[in-house]
């Protein structure tokens, strides 16, 4: 867990970047992993907004196990709309820099983002996308095996 604080002239924020445990064989420790990440939000001083997101590699199962998104934070690509070409992170379907021997091709919401607002209120999530969809330049690879997560904010003024 990479943990910065920074500020937007007098908006103050704290931003958690992580990589948890990959691989279905760990999914306990990411699920002790995630319940960290979102104390550590929780329990920031409530003058600051708090976005944690990363490679959470992250089922929805596991995030149940976790108790759920904790009561004053919001998964960021289900407040911008849920919108469907935005749902998979992980997807070996348009994504080929990972080969997977045989027909299926799984897809996965792995990558998160989540939001714990302020008080008062700073920031609103506007829009959620994904980046890094399309292949390197002279290559037949793209920049990762997961997309990146992009969300504009409106911030208000103090």
């Amino acid at each position: 867990m990479l943990i910065v604080e920074a500020h937007i002239g007098p908006m103050k924020l704290q931003l958690v970047n992580t990589h948890l445990e990959s691989t279905k064989d760990h999914a306990s420790e990411r699920v002790k992993q995630l319940k960290d990440c979102f104390k550590e939000a929780q329990e920031f001083p409530e003058e600051y907004s708090v976005i944690v997101a990363g490679d959470l590699n992250l089922r929805d199962k596991e995030l149940e196990l976790a108790g759920g998104i904790p009561p004053g934070l919001e998964d960021l690509w289900i407040s911008c709309g849920s919108r469907k070409e935005c749902q998979y992170t992980w997807d070996m379907t348009r994504n080929m820099n990972k080969e997977i021997p045989g027909r299926f091709k799984p897809r996965c919401r792995f990558d998160r983002a989540y939001l714990r607002h302020s008080h008062p209120k700073r920031v609103s999530p506007v829009h959620f996308g994904l980046v890094g969809i399309e292949k390197v330049s002279n290559t037949q690879c793209f920049p990762s095996d997961h997309w990146g997560l992009q969300v504009y904010f409106n911030i208000e003024k103090v």
